[in-house]
């Protein structure tokens, strides 16, 4: 889990995940939540339970964060055509829930049939749980499943057709239902609302860093040791740039691991940034080429002229009015610079 004062520092985060529990609230039976690749499903899951799910007590009570019974509270269950149906959960020791310590996914045994992706819709409509039908459940890979990517075209149109059932017959239920996607799904566009997590912005990531920083000095201290921070504040926004396409966790993973190992902030923790970026894009089938460093191209004919016309136009000659009198025109064209077009949307 992300350490809670990160967490505190960067609350617009964490917005969404609250935006569905709000959207629940109401009379909206099912979300999709359309995530960065980065962000990663299993932190999405974390948040979503954090969100939306309870803490279950030993003696079976379900509790709010706080500790109190919640009219709101909620099972989760999380399900995927690999792992099937399990139940998400903090774990428990000496009977006591544990938050600090993660979640758990616990299998949940029951049949849904030779094809679970449409069987857990009839798991969903029949659940009760000791008179309890309070829940949510998280479902994986629904934008390729009704797609007929895992299945045949037929079998698509049901799954389409299963969730916009489901969508609005759980209205009269306290069973809700997320989607949750790397891609938004058009077929979900009428009848399912799409909340849709932000990769962190500079701000939250120079939040972040400030915290860590922080963090790490304090932690150092207590042990007997310093922290040095060689970078000044332009190289650390520079950090904080490069960081940007990363979650948060990425980037606090990254960093923590780099200065508990060399106790220094220098260019080589920029570095372990940039890799840990590119180490995200080629994990997402994006080519990453080393751009070489070269001058600006295609201006070198107009400089060989700039440079013999200097000697003649020249105020000397013309005097003060020399812009004037010559009406030189300013270039004009277009500079190509960036992430083409061809890889910007996985980028994004």
């Amino acid at each position: 889990m992300v350490n809670a004062a990160v967490q505190e520092q960067n609350k617009g985060v964490f917005a969404p995940y609250e935006q569905v529990n709000a959207l629940f609230r109401g009379s909206t039976a099912a979300v999709e939540l359309v995530i960065p690749k980065s962000v990663g499903e299993g932190t999405a899951i974390e948040r979503l339970y954090a969100a939306t799910g309870a803490i279950r007590h030993a003696d079976g009570r379900l509790l709010d964060d706080n500790g109190n019974p919640s009219p709101y509270a909620r099972e989760v269950f999380l399900f995927d055509i690999a792992g099937g149906l399990r139940q998400v959960a903090y774990p428990v020791e000496d009977g006591q829930p544990r938050p600090e310590r993660g979640i758990v996914y616990v299998p949940v045994k029951t049949n849904l049939g030779d094809k679970p992706e449409q069987g857990i819709f009839d798991f969903i409509d029949g659940f009760e749980n000791s008179g309890n039908n309070r829940a949510v459940f998280i479902l994986l890979d629904y934008d390729s499943i009704a797609c007929g990517s895992y299945t045949e075209n037929y079998d698509g149109k049901v799954a389409v057709r299963q969730i916009k059932n489901a969508a609005n017959t759980l209205r009269r239920t306290q069973k809700r239902i997320v989607f949750v996607n790397t891609h938004p799904f058009a077929g979900f566009a009428d009848t399912v609302p799409k909340v849709e997590v932000k990769l962190p912005t500079f701000g939250e990531f120079r939040s972040s860093l400030n915290w860590i920083l922080s963090d790490m000095q304090n932690s150092f201290n207590r042990s007997g040791l310093t922290l040095e921070i060689q970078l000044n504040e332009e190289e650390l926004n520079t950090l904080c740039r490069e960081a940007q396409g990363l979650a948060l966790e990425q980037f606090s993973r990254v960093l923590y691991v780099d200065i508990t190992n060399r106790k220094i902030v220098d260019q080589q923790t920029i570095k372990e940034i940039h890799d840990a970026k590119v180490a995200e894009l080629k994990s997402s089938g994006i080519v990453v080429l080393n751009v070489p460093e070269v001058a600006l191209q295609g201006l070198d004919k107009f400089q060989e002229w700039v440079e013999v016309k200097k000697k003649t136009f020249n105020a000397s000659v013309f005097g003060e009015n020399m812009n004037r009198k010559l009406k030189p025109k300013p270039m004009r064209g277009v500079l190509l610079t960036g992430i083409s077009g061809c890889v910007y949307r996985d980028w994004e």
